[in-house]
C-alpha cells in the first residue's frame, strides 16, 4: 500500500486527504552511472510523478527515499514519462 497526500501541485483544486495506491510492480535497469529506467505497474489514481521524488515527504516511500536522498525535495526527477498497457 502507497499512501498518498494530495500533492501540492494540485492541492489548490482538490481536497487534502490520504489517498491509499497500490505499486503493483517496479523493475529498474542501470543505463549508466546517472541515469536508470524504472518501469512501474500501478493502481488507477497513483500520482507517478510524486511516488518518485518523494512530494517532499508527502508520499512515502518514493524512488528518492529508496535512493537514500535524506527525504530532501526533487533530489530525483522523471525526464520521460510514458503509459502503456492502459486497460479502460
Amino acid at each position: 500500500v502507497l499512501p498518498q497526500s494530495t500533492p501540492l501541485r494540485v492541492l489548490h483544486r482538490r481536497s487534502s486527504q490520504i489517498r491509499k495506491r497500490h505499486v503493483l510492480s517496479l523493475v529498474a535497469t542501470r543505463l549508466s552511472s546517472h541515469w536508470f529506467l524504472l518501469r512501474i505497474s500501478t493502481s488507477a489514481g497513483t500520482y507517478v510523478k510524486e511516488f518518485v521524488h518523494g512530494d517532499c515527504g508527502r508520499t512515502s516511500p518514493s524512488v528518492s527515499s529508496m535512493l537514500g536522498s535524506g527525504g530532501s525535495c526533487c533530489k530525483t526527477d522523471i525526464y520521460w514519462l510514458d503509459c502503456e498497457g492502459i486497460d479502460v
